[in-house]
């Protein structure tokens, strides 16, 4: 009995004493991040002529846990995340707030003054950061997306040459004319047969094949397909899977990634897809080139339709300006994954949208009508990008969807160094910033009281008739200032002449269970099929 009652003494103790040590460890971790944000908040009081300055005290998100943070309440919003972040974007009157996510600091912007600041004027105090990094890198690898610094320098400087290259744009209007053609050939059998065609998953089939083939300069087919090749199925579920890394603490993904389990045992797989199946085209590509001599290099060449491949190829075949051959796949990656979310989304939100307001809808029509009588209606007719580029309305009402439709709802950057931007919003090193670019669209403060509206109306001009040109700190769809997507042209080329071509030959009947809801995702990807049924065009 006294041994007993020994053991148990002795056993209480050891755990008192284990319940102390964790007390005092973290009250001693808590001084001592207290007393050093002290210290630094004290040095940002003070400007660079040594003229002191007041600090704003940032709002927060209530009912604060410790160690948890609102990491809780984020979890409970996870579905509905950017809605709620509009919510204390409203409630705090677009002032910068907080949110803490398992002790990580998120400061949350949805103004363009700070935002240029954040991008721009203070680039290099914000970076990606290890954490979004860390996140992203299996996906991405190493490419222009993850990288900072001087490898970032010169892998977009790289990627901005290939961009711009006017035989890449060529590629992509040789393909997209073939590729029109079949996603037209499914419409039409859908309105044939009077069945309802998934409008998502045929712009993915779409966006997906064009921008492949772009990427390798190989034809496939997989639009209209009822088989899904596994590469496809790959490339849909992995921002789904790695949007729960952004929802969790970096231990609990990173030991699960460690014993291959859950989720990231899915998502290595799906990747290993990617890679495996890209690896193979790589080489099919380099083949096909090697079996053209001749054809890169010349004096012709200037004006030759070139994939992304063959311009890496005609470059160099081990380093071109910092990109060296083995980033090759991971360039193809950020490239593919970039450009096929943007289009294939905003086609997707573009189509819903419009068959919400079918008066936006006859508008663009009677534009075509005017401004290309010759090929208004026309079922043979294909518009090109000589057609579009004097459609304003289209592209008013493009721009529209891709304002409260952004394809990358939220930015996000690590602060390199302490600083204050605003004038008095000090942020520290190691804190994360927020940029919402679907918080901002919504903002009355921004966009006026119809902030929440469609409304193409808006980007034109009463008097001129011509586009109001928006600063991109404002319209940051696109991202803005060192890192501005280096692909934004070619993705509204492809929207403008797609939408026109669509539009041109079909009217869709959309169908009305879809409520227009969206997927927990890094990406503002479309949660429900858009299932519409196909008519032709009422001119």
């Amino acid at each position: 009995m006294v041994d007993v009652a020994w053991d148990a003494l002795v056993g209480e103790s050891a755990a008192w004493r284990a319940m102390m040590a964790v007390l005092v460890g973290s009250t001693t971790v808590w001084l001592y991040r207290e007393t050093d944000r002290l210290n630094r908040k004290k040095r940002l009081s003070v400007d660079a002529k040594g003229n002191p300055r007041k600090l704003r005290d940032l709002p927060r998100v209530p009912n604060e846990l410790p160690f948890l943070g609102n990491g809780l309440e984020i979890a409970r919003n996870g579905r509905r995340i950017y809605e709620w972040t509009v919510e204390y974007c409203e409630k705090f009157n677009s002032e910068p707030w907080v949110r803490n996510f398992f002790g990580m600091d998120m400061i949350c912007f949805s103004t363009p003054e700070a935002i240029e600041e954040i991008t721009t004027t203070q680039f290099d105090h914000f970076v990606k950061g290890k954490f979004q990094t860390d996140v992203i890198e299996d996906v991405a690898g190493r490419g222009v997306f993850t990288a900072d610094g001087e490898r970032w320098y010169r892998q977009r400087k790289t990627a901005v040459k290939f961009f711009t290259a006017k035989s890449l744009r060529a590629f992509m209007m040789k393909g997209m004319d073939r590729n029109i053609g079949q996603m037209c050939q499914v419409l039409e059998d859908g309105a044939k047969n009077d069945e309802w065609v998934d409008l998502k998953k045929l712009f993915q089939e779409f966006t997906l094949q064009s921008f492949v083939e772009m990427a390798l300069g190989l034809e496939f087919a997989w639009i209209g397909t009822k088989e899904r090749h596994a590469f496809y199925e790959a490339m849909d579920a992995v921002p789904l899977l790695q949007v729960d890394r952004f929802r969790q603490p970096v231990w609990m993904w990173k030991l699960q990634r460690f014993l291959n389990i859950g989720r990231e045992a899915k998502l290595a797989k799906e990747m290993h897809t990617i890679r495996e199946w890209l690896q193979d085209m790589v080489k099919e590509g380099l083949a096909k080139l090697n079996e053209i001599p001749g054809e890169t290099g010349g004096p012709e060449a200037e004006e030759a339709v070139k994939s992304v491949l063959e311009l890496f190829v005609e470059q160099s075949d081990k380093y071109v300006d910092g990109l060296q051959s083995e980033d090759l796949i991971d360039f193809l990656l950020t490239f593919m994954f970039a450009s096929r979310d943007t289009t294939a989304l905003m086609l997707t939100w573009l189509l819903y949208v419009l068959g919400q307001h079918p008066h936006v809808t006859k508008a663009i029509r009677d534009e075509l009508k005017r401004k290309l009588p010759g090929q208004a209606g026309r079922k043979d007719a294909f518009l090109t990008t000589e057609h579009t580029r004097h459609l304003v309305y289209l592209e008013a009402a493009i721009r529209e969807v891709l304002r409260l439709y952004p394809a990358a709802p939220t930015n996000m950057r690590k602060v390199a160094n302490d600083t204050v931007v605003g004038g008095d919003i000090p942020l520290y090193e190691g804190q994360i910033v927020l940029i919402s670019a679907y918080a901002m669209a919504r903002n009355r403060d921004v966009w006026g009281p119809d902030a929440r509206e469609f409304k193409p109306e808006r980007w034109i001009d009463e008097k001129t008739g011509e586009l109001i040109q928006v600063p991109s700190t404002k319209f940051i769809v696109f991202s803005t200032g060192p890192r501005t997507c280096i692909g934004k042209h070619l993705a509204l080329l492809q929207l403008r002449v797609v939408t026109a071509n669509l539009l041109n030959r079909f009217d869709f009947e959309i169908d009305p269970a879809n409520d227009g809801s969206h997927e927990p995702s890094t990406l503002l990807m479309m949660k429900h099929a858009l299932k519409a049924k196909i008519h032709p065009a009422s001119f």
